[in-house]
């Protein structure tokens, strides 16, 4: 996965260039510190909202697996009983015909 790009706001841009500007004149560190105090502040920000987002994706992630092996238990269980004999295929349609029966087509089974 790669980084996104941070989103830095004209004042971030303006801290990094007081610092860039103060380190080639000399200026006081004072100016300094308080920029990189801010724009530290605001990465450190930046970084808890990625970590945030990082495990709502693992979160979502790990639900979206477990449907996947519950799709593919089913998809095995539904397999097994239209590969079995006779008896096994006469309960798959009676399912197939329950879970089709919904009171709004007012069909039966």
């Amino acid at each position: 996965m790669t980084t996104p790009p941070l989103d830095l706001t004209a004042h971030d841009l303006a801290a990094i260039r007081i610092i860039a500007e103060g380190t080639s004149r000399g200026d006081t560190m004072r100016i300094k510190n308080t920029a990189v105090l801010r724009l530290l502040d605001r990465l450190e920000a930046a970084e808890r909202d990625l970590a945030a987002v990082t495990v709502s994706r693992d979160g979502w992630q790990t639900r979206a697996e477990a449907a996947e092996a519950a799709l593919q238990r089913v998809t095995r269980e539904v397999d097994h009983w239209l590969d079995g004999g006779e008896e096994d295929k006469y309960h798959a349609d009676q399912i197939v015909l329950a879970l089709n029966h919904t009171p709004e087509t007012e069909t039966t089974p």
